[in-house]
């Protein structure tokens, strides 16, 4: 991954990333100001960001949830969407992009 030239009129896109390549995707894509679809996998808790948020909410979805929270604090707008469980049980999508700059007037 690391080998791959990104641009920010890029998409990146990872279906079952697992463990920490979800967070590698995510933080290549933020480094080109690329846009970026990701479906995580196999959550590590160990390592986890959001571990605070387990006290409330399963640990993977608050993994996920800091994750989507990363990209805002760096200017993304996220959209998050569920799949059918059918297709994978791992089906919580994570969606963002930059804004375009609004034209001045």
């Amino acid at each position: 991954l690391d080998k791959i030239s990104l641009r920010s009129d890029d998409v990146v896109v990872s279906s079952h990333a697992c463990g920490g390549l979800t967070d590698v995707v995510i933080e290549r894509a933020m480094s080109a100001f690329a846009r970026v679809a990701v479906l995580p996998c196999c959550h590590n808790l160990n390592d986890a960001d959001g571990e605070y948020l387990t006290g409330w909410i399963d640990g993977a979805l608050a993994m996920d949830i800091t994750r989507a929270e990363r990209l805002r604090a760096r200017g993304y707008r996220v959209w998050t969407q569920m799949i059918p469980e059918a297709i994978t049980p791992k089906n919580r999508l994570l969606l963002a992009a930059i804004p375009p700059l609004s034209p001045r007037h």
